[in-house]
């Protein structure tokens, strides 16, 4: 699964455990590129899927959405065309060589791809969302 690609996939595992959720329906709240010495690239997006076991904080705020932020690390953008108004989609992670790359796509449309040496999970934070 994904989380096996990043950096620290023990943070991922330490909310979802063995129940890892896949990346099929998420929606892309923020793609930040930083220039320097390497490219950095920023992923921010929901997923709806909440742990079977949450922790006490999630419960007690009535947490229904999970944020969680990607940093990409020694970055190449090999692909990138506006998406529109809908930012949601489909976020694949997978190893090509000694790099990942990510990529993401709306009803089989892609949107970005992006190649890089590593990825850490930034943060998973529960929130409350109305719908």
């Amino acid at each position: 699964m994904w989380p096996s690609f990043t950096e620290n996939p023990a943070i991922v595992r330490a909310i979802y455990r063995d129940e890892i959720p896949p990346l099929q329906n998420v929606y892309l709240q923020e793609l930040k590129i930083v220039n320097g010495e390497d490219i950095q690239c920023y992923l921010k997006f929901d997923i709806w899927e909440l742990p079977k076991i949450q922790p006490e904080k999630w419960i007690e705020r009535n947490v229904n959405a999970v944020q969680i932020d990607l940093v990409l690390i020694n970055s190449e953008i090999l692909f990138f065309k506006l998406s529109g108004s809908n930012l949601a989609g489909k976020l694949e992670i997978d190893l090509v060589g000694d790099y990942k790359k990510v990529s993401f796509s709306i009803n089989g449309r892609i949107v970005f791809v992006i190649r890089s040496k590593w990825l850490n999970v930034q943060s998973i934070i529960g929130y409350q969302i109305s719908k």
